[in-house]
């Protein structure tokens, strides 16, 4: 595979690396050069933990890869799909700008991946505000295609991609609607469990996770995000008339948290509808 380098302007002011939580973000860069001279790598979570972080990075078990993986992937910044002999593969979405990838020569003498997908990439990178991952469109010009991942040379040869070229002229992007919805039902979580907003903070993780939980609403719903977002809600009303959630236990303890309790995955997500 090819050495590579990362744009650092784009990386330290990429709004959508702010949806991945903080302790995986740097691990952005360390996974870079799994891509291969088409940008593609095979993604299995074992196969990068033996690869990438045994040697070096014991500390980092095989939980912990699949974990930033699946964050990658809703920010949008990692494009997965399986092969048709079952194994998956991976891409990170914008490595095919010009100078990121070998060319030339460089690249017949370069060992190659699965051949990415076009039409399941662009579904993933398209669909206006309800994107397949439930995460933020494609609207931050310095975020995922401005993360450069390239050869050095060619990489330095392209000076209009310093942080000046982003104008102050440039025209607002629309909100992303369904990073909306999810704070507001963050509102509706904070209200209705009693919370301090100064103390609780709408972090990058608790973001991730409403967002991941409210993609399968839509799946629920037909892609009807009021609807969605109201299965959300009634959610946190399971999880607030919960007396054993809410202290009323032996250790006197509460478990009302949004990413633990709450919305820390599809099945949580659903035991507490079934509540209802």
């Amino acid at each position: 595979m090819p050495k590579r380098i990362v744009d650092g302007e784009a990386l330290w002011l990429s709004n959508k690396l702010q949806l991945v939580p903080e302790k995986y973000r740097a691990e952005y860069v360390n996974l870079i050069p799994l891509a291969l001279a088409n940008g593609s790598f095979e993604c299995d979570a074992r196969k990068i933990w033996a690869r990438v972080y045994i040697y070096n990075r014991p500390n980092v078990d095989l939980q912990a890869v699949e974990e930033m993986l699946k964050c990658f992937e809703l920010a949008k910044m990692l494009f997965r799909w399986q092969a048709a002999d079952g194994s998956t593969w991976g891409y990170w979405v914008g490595i095919d700008k010009p100078g990121r990838l070998p060319s030339g020569t460089s690249c017949k003498n370069a060992a190659k991946g699965e051949p990415v997908p076009a039409n399941l990439l662009q579904a993933f990178t398209s669909n206006g505000n309800r994107t397949p991952t439930g995460q933020q469109p494609d609207n931050d010009r310095r975020g995922l295609d401005g993360i450069g991942t390239g050869l050095g040379k060619d990489l330095c040869a392209n000076p209009e991609r310093s942080h000046d070229s982003v104008s102050s002229n440039t025209t607002p992007k629309p909100p992303d609607e369904s990073l909306l919805s999810v704070k507001r039902v963050w509102d509706y979580y904070i209200e209705a469990l009693g919370k301090n907003p100064k103390l609780l903070s709408f972090t990058a993780l608790r973001k991730q996770k409403g967002l991941a939980r409210l993609r399968e609403c839509l799946v629920k719903t037909g892609d009807d995000l009021p609807r969605a977002e109201g299965l959300m809600r009634v959610a946190v009303d399971a999880l607030a008339a919960s007396s054993f959630h809410c202290g009323e236990n032996d250790k006197k303890q509460k478990y009302d948290s949004w990413e633990k309790n709450l919305f820390k995955s599809s099945e949580q997500l659903e035991n507490w509808l079934e509540q209802t």
